[in-house]
């Protein structure tokens, strides 16, 4: 047998057989704690009491053994602030009687106001008939049962913790959200409902039920129309979200400083790696436009202007053709040469010379031109 384990008492077997016999139910609501008066007891079925009771927690979880009917689970916590006693012993408390007895390994429960000595006692007990069980919970420390909770409970594993996940059953992290909120809050020119969390610790959905104190249901919302602040949005929708801020994100910026701020790279012609830079590489390909001195001009798009041309590509300085007047000015020589004479015209053409500077641009305001790492 082993060294720590549980019996019914004769007490609890009398309870079961009535409660067989009669139809009823046996009504189990606490479990009791004892410190075995300074060692481990033996299990006795005999006993009413234990050896020295120092606690008594009420049940906050109960279910049927998933194989054995005649198992039954049981569970309680006791809370982190009760404490300062050592537990060897252990008690089923039903209708008022000691109905189980077990040993228990010596486990010091301190007091700690803090939270974090919470002690949680999960055991099996044999009840011949578990159909006859019935337990008062305590209500303050559970409302939902462990079926609805697996059914539920969305797990911390499972929170979308990025901007890139596509999957419209999973749920974003508030802190993606808040993420995600600031951006288009930032963004003047994009309007988009604001996000909302109101549940520390999950997300609230309607009224759902409630373990400690906190809300676990949660209802997806798979849409980017819903004006709900009591909703979780997808993962999915997240991605939209984030997507369509990559466009605004990753163009080119003027900004009016000489130099890129933390995060941010000058556009000058460098080679980017799609492993370093994958949202950059995925819009400029393996190398950014160098727009040192340079301006930008809208693709013609069909427009007939600016023909022949592709988005990205360099186009050199021009002046449109036209044409200027040039003076001509003729000399006429009379020369006599005994009895005839001849004329000779010479023609001489000028120029407007030289002007201008280096190259044609219109009139400017230096901006640097950079553009978001990522």
């Amino acid at each position: 047998m082993a060294e720590y384990y549980n019996v019914t008492t004769n007490l609890g077997d009398a309870e079961i057989a009535n409660a067989i016999a009669t139809n009823t139910k046996l009504n189990i609501t606490h479990i009791a704690f004892g410190d075995g008066n300074g060692s481990v007891p033996t299990p006795n079925k005999a006993r009413t009491f234990l050896v020295r009771e120092v606690h008594r927690q009420a049940v906050t979880k109960y279910e049927r053994h998933p194989t054995n009917a005649n198992w039954i689970v049981i569970e309680t916590i006791i809370p982190s602030d009760v404490g300062g006693f050592t537990i060897r012993e252990m008690g089923i408390i039903a209708n008022e009687k000691l109905i189980s007895h077990g040993s228990h390994a010596p486990f010091e429960k301190v007091a700690d106001p803090s939270g974090v000595s919470e002690y949680r006692l999960r055991f099996t007990q044999n009840v011949t008939d578990g159909s006859v069980v019935e337990l008062t919970l305590d209500e303050s420390l559970i409302y939902a049962t462990q079926a609805w909770i697996d059914e539920n409970y969305i797990k911390r594993s499972e929170i979308v913790d990025d901007l890139t996940t596509n999957d419209s059953a999973k749920v974003l992290s508030a802190a993606q959200g808040k993420v995600l909120n600031e951006k288009i809050t930032n963004i003047p020119v994009y309007s988009l409902p604001t996000a909302s969390t109101t549940t520390k610790g999950g997300v609230k959905v309607g009224t759902g039920l409630s373990v400690a104190n906190e809300v676990l249901s949660v209802s997806l919302n798979n849409t980017l129309t819903s004006t709900s602040n009591t909703q979780a949005l997808t993962a999915a929708q997240g991605k939209i979200l984030g997507d369509s801020l990559d466009i605004l994100n990753y163009c080119p910026i003027a900004y009016p400083k000489s130099t890129p701020p933390t995060g941010y790279l000058a556009m000058m012609g460098q080679a980017i790696s799609q492993a370093t830079y994958p949202k950059l590489y995925a819009l400029y390909g393996p190398k950014l436009p160098d727009l040192r001195a340079y301006s930008i001009r809208g693709l013609d798009y069909g427009r007939g202007i600016d023909t022949d041309r592709v988005v990205l590509s360099e186009q050199d300085d021009a002046i449109k053709s036209h044409s200027h007047p040039t003076w001509n000015r003729n000399v006429n020589i009379q020369t006599a040469t005994g009895a005839g004479h001849f004329s000779v015209t010479a023609g001489q053409t000028g120029s407007t010379g030289a002007v201008g500077s280096t190259e044609t641009r219109v009139k400017n305001i230096a901006f640097l031109y950079i553009v978001k790492a990522g």
